[in-house]
């Protein structure tokens, strides 16, 4: 157990580097598409949730976000074949 006034170490993170993956313009456009996204899925999800769980009961809310995530592969799938990185 470390005393309060012990220093924890960690070294795993000593000597990585400090920089970031998107630089420049590819910062301000990851973070853009993130709120978009983010956004499109509180107006959207909520409501068609909501419809399909008074359509299918407690089974729909698994239904939607199947459905959603499945959506989600296929749009990194399509992403990653158009700019394989």
């Amino acid at each position: 157990m470390t005393q309060p006034n012990e220093n924890i170490h960690l070294p795993q993170l000593e000597g990585t580097p400090r920089r970031s993956f998107y630089t420049g313009g590819d910062m301000a456009r990851a973070n853009t598409a993130f709120s978009l996204i983010y956004i499109l899925g509180g107006l959207v999800g909520r409501p068609l949730t909501g419809a399909a769980m008074d359509a299918f009961g407690d089974r729909g809310l698994g239904w939607t976000l199947a459905a959603f995530y499945v959506a989600a592969c296929i749009a990194a799938v399509v992403a990653w074949r158009r700019n394989p990185a």
